[in-house]
């Protein structure tokens, strides 16, 4: 990756790659925080999708679309770290690869998309609500969803997230009940404008002209665009088991917290938890036998480890002590040395293969101009990473504390 490609216009930031048939547009700002905010973002992300001021029909909007050889737009409402956040993304085909000027007209219905919704139309909000809806309580019956939910309210327990993680149907159904079309049109105009701006980033096969007139359609300006990602979660410090009657399925979250930690090291743990070396497997499953999936997760904005499985119930202290036998594992010197050497591999080769694969370099791309990583450079960090020696690795690892369990029970057939 060539961040010296990068150009910054303002907070939106140019990556030109003519190597992709494809132009991407991203643009981010920063949201309120707040149960309610939550669901009206909700329905407001498919809302914005299906009206437009300038198109009085679906169908007549989808033409447009169709037209614009099938650009592909949409909003997302995200958490990372402390930060919430509002993206909006466009994915259209180059004008250079159809040969086919288009750019102008391309880029005023992006304008159009973000900046024209309509927000009277009551049906389409209606069956936005239904659709919503279904979808959301359908999940409820999925027991990863209802044992993630359970875990992420009862171990970092945040007001402002009662409605995210919640999994008590009939508080779903009030909150979307309750919400009218201008509390999706004042929390719009709240966002979606110049002061909530965080950044842009436009990437592929785009050239000087097509990104001038992007900029003449979305003329936002930032040039304090970085945030602060960390926060402090205080995480719980009890164990908590739950039983549920509606499945058979088990799944246990083991957290740790950890020391705050280098973007790299994590890389590094994370491709021995669960790539090249893949411990999760090997010491979970293939050693033992106790898991029916698993996996570890680090958050570098929290600085904390879980490591999640699907079990048996009848298996939750032996896994304890599997997952035990994994962390001393990561923090032994002698052991960690080979898994070193693997993970060093295994993040050079995705590193070299990174130019084939579009997703991977907006992400990489992303993650650079929003700071989330600070002063982390993955280019020198891959150049550099042979100078990483095992101490360094460990001086994290063992860092690492057990904080608490938490086991979703599954109890159906009791």
């Amino acid at each position: 990756m060539d961040y010296s490609k990068l150009i910054n216009d303002n907070g939106f930031y140019l990556y030109k790659d003519d190597s992709f048939n494809t132009i991407f547009l991203q643009i981010v700002f920063k949201r309120e925080k707040g149960n309610f905010e939550d669901a009206v973002f909700d329905l407001l992300c498919i809302y914005l999708s299906r009206t437009n001021k300038n198109y009085s029909t679906e169908y007549e909007l989808n033409k447009k679309i169709t037209d614009l050889y099938s650009m592909d737009t949409g909003f997302n409402s995200y958490k990372i770290g402390s930060q919430l956040l509002f993206f909006f993304s466009a994915d259209l085909v180059s004008p250079t690869v159809v040969h086919d000027d288009y750019s102008k007209d391309a880029f005023k219905f992006i304008n159009e998309v973000l900046f024209e919704p309509d927000f009277t139309k009551e049906e389409v909000f209606k069956n936005v609500k239904e659709v919503y809806l279904s979808n959301r309580i359908n999940n409820l019956s999925q027991p990863s969803i209802m044992a993630r939910n359970l875990y992420e309210r009862s171990t970092f327990n945040l007001d402002y997230e009662k409605y995210r993680y919640s999994t008590d149907e009939e508080y779903i159904k009030n909150m979307i009940d309750n919400i009218t079309l201008k509390d999706l049109e004042e929390l719009y105009k709240k966002t979606v404008n110049e002061n909530n701006f965080v950044r842009g980033l436009v990437f592929g096969n785009i050239n000087d002209s097509e990104f001038k007139t992007l900029r003449e359609n979305i003329n936002y300006k930032n040039n304090n665009n970085l945030l602060d990602y960390s926060i402090d979660y205080n995480l719980e410090d009890k164990d908590v088991e739950i039983s549920s009657d509606n499945t058979s399925e088990s799944t246990v979250y083991i957290t740790y917290t950890m020391d705050n930690l280098d973007p790299g090291v994590g890389k590094i743990i994370n491709d021995i938890l669960n790539g090249s070396c893949d411990l999760c497997m090997e010491i979970l499953r293939e050693k033992y036998g106790l898991v029916y999936s698993s996996g570890a997760n680090i958050s570098y904005t929290g600085s904390y480890l879980v490591v999640r499985a699907k079990i048996d119930k009848n298996n939750k202290q032996k896994l304890i002590d599997a997952v035990d036998e994994m962390i001393k594992i990561i923090q032994d010197k002698d052991k960690l040395k080979s898994l070193l050497k693997s993970a060093k591999e295994s993040i050079k080769n995705e590193y070299y293969l990174l130019s084939e694969d579009r997703n991977s370099m907006i992400y990489k791309i992303d993650d650079y101009v929003s700071g989330i990583f600070k002063d982390f450079d993955d280019t020198k960090f891959v150049q550099e990473i042979d100078k990483v020696d095992v101490d360094k690795v460990i001086s994290y690892t063992k860092s690492l504390k057990r904080k608490n369990i938490f086991m979703y029970r599954g109890d159906l057939n009791e």
